[in-house]
């Protein structure tokens, strides 16, 4: 038999266009080709070539799969461990992954009808007689209503998982990219030949940066922020110190970690920095992350092999803050080193595996109070940089009187969001400052710091209130130990084992000498202590001896 001449159809209905032919096929009602095939359809190179490719596949689980990646496969991948994760147009997301995974899996059974109108057009095979292609149409339309059925739905999602699947680690791997609403800020891109080029440019959102972070606001090179600035301006009127936590604040829009800083915003309540990081909080949007303060406290109870949910939510974030610990909180310095490593990290989600994933956060935290740091190392210390904030605005009257006063601006919260691109432009000013010369640390933040260190070493303050230091000094080490115990009771601290104690003055440079008898070298206890270690004794000794309570 004669090949018949692709595109010149057979049958009783009567002749209809391309469109009307596809939206017949398509449609809610069943096609029945009883009569026979639609006459004059479109020549076969005129259909989508996807259609055409695609008719050739197997109808199977398998061929819709295949039919899925080629149609679909661009804006969806399964992420081990994770699950779907679908491209919205702006950026990658796991939350609607699934629903877009199965949405498009809807879609294959309306799409295998434009197979079989290429089908219909291209005509019977070679060793196909008229019957054998009708009904061989009327099996391949029948297979496309019946992969959307529920059961063939989910074997096209499952199917596809080989062919979509990547790690996470492919997502938000590029430090210097910024997604913002109208595309993708490159921080550190190449030169492109115009005269105001300032090394940062707006590029279109792209499925292959693999960025799953999206922040809240537009950018506009030539956006102000007038009450943004009025107000930075009142909560820190210290040029340095403003300048300083701009430079820092505009290097959180990066992924960069390699400064491994903590910035610890202090002062008391009342003082704009709560304002300040809720408004840089909202615009940074995906790439901001506030994390319960108990995450970062000592606790006794946390097993390595724990859910960590509070940690498994900071992949990708740039900026991971905390607010308020209670009153004689204890930092735990292990997390916080961890946490501004550039280690990577093992962390799970509740009932979920777990998986690594390598810090881009800096950590900037607030409080009123100072929680307690035991670990006087290098290791620790050279991380921390407490940020003094010594305006305060709770008195009325200071309000009225302050012409730039915080909270004497209405609406301030939703002004300062009105102003997000003006307040984005800051802070890239502040990361070219800092991409061209560090963050300049201030004097008193440096002083502030210090002073923390000092308040955070219990020792330190025992030797500083109870003893003195000089050369031929000697006392011995439980005589000293009883003095800490007894300066830890009147202070309301919980004192550290004596091994621990010994360890901690020959960290300080304390000569240990044990022969004739344990003593250190260089210290003793002033007349006061001594006066109150004796007093103590002796009211030990009659309470033993059932005296003076």
């Amino acid at each position: 038999m004669a090949k018949k001449k692709k595109g010149s159809g057979k049958g009783a209905p009567p002749e209809k266009g391309v469109g009307e032919l596809r939206a017949i096929l398509e449609g809610a009602e069943k096609v029945d080709f009883e009569a026979g095939l639609p006459q004059n359809l479109p020549p076969y190179e005129s259909l989508p070539e996807i259609d055409r490719q695609l008719a050739k596949v197997d109808r199977s689980d398998w061929g819709n799969s295949v039919r899925l990646v080629a149609r679909y496969g661009h804006d969806l991948i399964f992420v081990t461990k994770a699950g779907w994760c679908g491209w919205t147009g702006q950026r990658w997301s796991l939350l609607r992954g699934p629903t877009m995974a199965h949405r498009y899996s809807q879609k294959i059974t309306r799409d295998i009808r434009g197979e079989v109108l290429a089908a219909m057009a291209e005509g019977p095979r070679d060793d196909e007689t008229p019957k054998d292609f009708l009904d061989r149409i009327k099996k391949y339309y029948k297979f496309a209503i019946d992969s959307g059925n529920t059961n063939r739905i989910a074997a096209i999602m499952r199917e596809s998982i080989t062919a979509l699947e990547k790690d996470m680690d492919v997502f938000d791997t590029h430090p210097f990219l910024l997604n913002v609403q109208n595309g993708t800020l490159n921080l550190k891109a190449e030169y492109n030949g115009e005269d105001d080029f300032d090394g940062i440019v707006l590029e279109d959102h792209n499925r292959d940066h693999h960025i799953t972070k999206l922040a809240r606001v537009s950018y506009d090179r030539n956006a102000e922020a007038p009450t943004f600035r009025k107000f930075i301006h009142e909560i820190l009127p210290d040029d340095e110190i403003r300048l300083f936590l701009q430079r820092y604040f505009g290097y959180c829009l990066t992924g960069d970690t390699g400064k491994q800083v903590i910035v610890m915003l202090w002062g008391e309540g009342s003082n704009g920095k709560s304002t300040l990081m809720d408004v840089l909080t909202w615009m940074l949007g995906d790439y901001a992350t506030v994390t319960p303060f108990a995450t970062l406290l000592h606790s006794d109870r946390q097993k390595g092999s724990d859910a960590s949910p509070d940690l498994a939510r900071l992949p990708g974030a740039r900026l991971v803050s905390a607010a308020e610990p209670e009153t004689g909180a204890r930092f735990s310095e292990s997390m916080l080193k961890q946490l501004t490593g550039s280690e990577i990290m093992t962390v799970r989600h509740l009932h979920k595996d777990f998986f690594e994933f390598k810090p881009q956060f800096k950590l900037c935290l607030s409080f009123n109070n100072k929680p307690y740091i035991r670990g006087q190392d290098r290791g620790i210390w050279r991380r921390i940089l407490l940020v003094p904030f010594t305006q305060s605005f709770e008195d009325a009257e200071e309000l009225k009187n302050a012409p730039n006063a915080k909270l004497k601006i209405e609406n301030l919260d939703k002004k300062l969001k009105e102003e997000a691109p003006g307040i984005l432009n800051w802070l890239l000013d502040g990361y070219r400052m800092w991409a061209e010369d560090g963050f300049k640390i201030p004097a008193k933040v440096r002083a502030a710091t210090a002073e923390y260190k000092h308040e955070s070493n219990p020792i330190q303050q025992f030797i500083d209130s109870w003893c003195e230091k000089r050369p031929d000094s000697i006392v011995g080490s439980s005589r000293l130990y009883d003095a800490y115990k007894l300066w830890c009771k009147e202070s309301a601290l919980d004192p550290m084992s004596q091994n621990s104690f010994g360890r901690r003055m020959t960290g300080m440079n304390f000569e240990r000498v044990t022969n004739p008898y344990s003593h250190y070298r260089g210290i003793q206890l002033n007349n006061e202590a001594e006066s109150r270690v004796i007093q103590e004794e002796s009211r030990s000794f009659r309470r033993k001896e059932g005296g003076d309570s």
